[in-house]
């Protein structure tokens, strides 16, 4: 598979400071400071907070502003649907690993994690048709293990709703359903009092 410029999305909580979730994503990857900002300074990177569960696709209120700035015209929209763009590469915020090392999803077209609780029916039914790409996941995994990052290939997961929940809002599903998407795990637990450090 030949790539042209993949996208790197960090989905963070949208209640935690996302300078704080940043770096804690970051620090959480042993040797990423050390062996990866050539990668990283060669993909172009976003962090962009995802919402309470599926709360954004329902409309919700207090999630008005986060939709705005996801809507056509945004600065992440545009990213999205950059015709440059051959896959995105998404860490999400609710996919923590506990071995010791990053997980990377190489499913060729995988499902959805509906990873949340208490919402109406509809919102357990939500797909989107993007594929994986196991080609993207195999180069991942060949650069982590080059910048000396214990990792591992996952499969029969699913996207969780950090990654499905911004990719259905930012229409990337219905405009580019052939656009490959590949989640990466944190290494976890996460500590989400940091910012209080």
């Amino acid at each position: 598979m030949q790539l042209g410029k993949v996208l790197l999305l960090a989905v963070v909580l949208l209640s935690v400071k996302i300078s704080t979730m940043a770096a804690a994503m970051m620090s959480s990857i042993p040797g990423l400071c050390a062996g990866t900002e050539r990668i990283l300074s060669r993909l172009p990177v976003m962090f962009l907070g995802h919402g309470g569960g599926p709360m954004p696709l329902l409309g919700h209120p207090s999630h008005l502003d986060l939709l705005r700035t996801w809507q056509a015209g945004s600065s992440i929209y545009e990213a999205v649907h950059d015709e440059n763009v051959s896959a995105i590469v998404l860490i999400s915020a609710h996919h923590e690993s506990n071995s010791g090392e990053v997980l990377i999803m190489a499913d060729a077209q995988p499902k959805l994690l509906f990873d949340y609780g208490g919402f109406p029916p509809e919102t357990y039914k939500y797909q989107i048709p993007n594929p994986g790409s196991p080609n993207l996941a195999n180069r991942i995994s060949g650069l982590l293990n080059a910048a000396g990052i214990k990792n591992a290939l996952e499969t029969n997961r699913g996207h969780d709703h950090g990654v499905f929940v911004p990719i259905l809002a930012l229409e990337v599903a219905r405009k580019r359903p052939t656009l490959p998407l590949v989640s990466i795990s944190l290494l976890g637990p996460a500590d989400y009092n940091l910012e209080n450090a």
